[in-house]
């Protein structure tokens, strides 16, 4: 993450794995990151994503949780309803700003990202 810079945060498999959403230990990790990729490093893939995250200052979960977003049930190990308990769960800790996130998902390219956002149910939560 030090090399991938603000607004960078695990991607694929990595993000399943971080929010522990999979016990998939990625053998590559991947990154994604924020404008263009830096130089390769040994075991990481960096991917690259839009520069709004670094504007935005994304955190590494919430980058997690978008890329989770992106890839959808196929790189979780639980059923697709377990990731809104664990989005609830960062959202009681602070560790996640709902609206930053909504905010960013607005911006993404990937329509099905938003709408698994939307389809998680959580617009109570968030208005909370």
């Amino acid at each position: 993450m030090e090399v991938a810079g603000p607004g960078s945060g695990p991607a694929g498999v990595s993000a399943a794995y971080s929010l522990g959403l999979t016990t998939q230990i990625p053998a590559i990790e991947q990154v994604a990151v924020p404008g263009r990729v830096p130089s390769a490093v040994a075991g990481v893939r960096f991917v690259s994503r839009s520069i709004e995250r670094r504007i935005a200052g994304l955190r590494p979960v919430e980058v997690a949780l978008i890329e989770v977003l992106r890839d959808g049930p196929a790189i979780i190990e639980q059923p697709w309803a377990s990731v809104t308990a664990v989005v609830e769960r960062l959202i009681a800790a602070s560790g996640i700003r709902p609206e930053l996130v909504m905010t960013q998902l607005g911006e993404e390219h990937h329509v099905a990202a938003r709408q698994r956002w939307n389809d998680l149910g959580l617009a109570e939560v968030v208005r909370a």
